[in-house]
């Protein structure tokens, strides 16, 4: 069955695509996520120690780990052999509009897998101490560890990146690539290329399968996300399952990351101190 290229509808045109094994698409999810591990977990720190301020290695640890995700869903595209030009492509990725019965369900889904995570993020201390295998060491933004932000929000990450931090404009730059790489990046190859050709097998269980594969793909470089990343994997695929539209599940993913992004822009923009 994977062999074959099959023909399916998407927005007002019809793709060929061809169905997207359960192997294959997990060997893509962790592997993607091992490389990220080991860009954050041994590049990281490696720059650390030849004297790169930390929040430069942070920034070039994670854009070197999200760096291979546009590319990798532009070849997966290219390979299908569908036409490449914007109105085929937007088709095919699920660029559409969207009404405000699907926006409404995206902020009430929203609302929930923050309500489920919030619950959820006890068991987050409980596994880094459970093991050596689940702390994060230092090379993580305190936002992102278990317990990091001791003070606030703002004063931690204000500790964390340096009195210098304001008016560095290259870090401005640098978070903005990071924003896209992480949203932009994984939308398209996750939910664009990938759900897609899965959907081919699944059918309305997809959204099962995918969120389970996105779950595993945190493990690796988020150990403690055992738990508390369920919710926003699979809930965040069930928006996917229920609109098939691409904008609804990039601002759900930007809304996740939220804090974390204009914490960073607000303290190198210089609008708080």
């Amino acid at each position: 069955m994977t062999a074959n290229r099959i023909s399916t509808e998407r927005g007002e045109g019809t793709m060929h695509l061809r169905p997207l094994s359960f192997l294959h698409a997990l060997a893509i999810f962790l592997g993607l996520g091992v490389w990220l591990r080991v860009c954050i977990y041994s590049f990281i720190p490696f720059l650390d120690d030849r004297g790169m301020h930390q929040f430069s290695a942070y920034l070039a640890g994670f854009i070197l780990g999200l760096l291979p995700f546009l590319p990798l869903a532009f070849v997966m595209l290219k390979k299908e052999g569908n036409p490449q030009g914007w109105a085929s492509l937007s088709r095919r990725l699920g660029f559409q509009r969207f009404g405000a019965r699907h926006f409404a369900l995206m902020i009430g889904l929203t609302v929930l897998a923050f309500a489920a995570t919030v619950l959820a993020s006890p068991t987050q201390s409980w596994f880094v101490n459970l093991s050596s295998w689940f702390q994060p060491g230092d090379v993580f933004h305190p936002l992102q560890v278990p317990g990091g932000a001791t003070d606030s929000l703002i004063d931690s990450s204000i500790a964390w990146m340096g009195p210098d931090a304001a008016g560095y404009w290259p870090w401005v730059v640098a978070i903005v690539v990071l924003f896209i790489f992480n949203i932009i990046g994984e939308e398209l190859l996750w939910r664009g290329v990938i759900w897609p050709r899965q959907e081919l097998v699944y059918g309305e269980r997809t959204w099962l399968v995918h969120g389970f594969m996105w779950y595993l793909f945190h493990l690796p470089f988020y150990p403690w996300f055992l738990i508390s990343g369920l919710p926003q994997a699979f809930i965040l695929s069930f928006l996917f399952q229920k609109t098939k539209n691409m904008w609804l599940v990039i601002i759900m993913h930007t809304i996740f990351n939220a804090v974390f992004y204009v914490v960073l822009l607000m303290i190198v923009l210089g609008v708080v101190a």
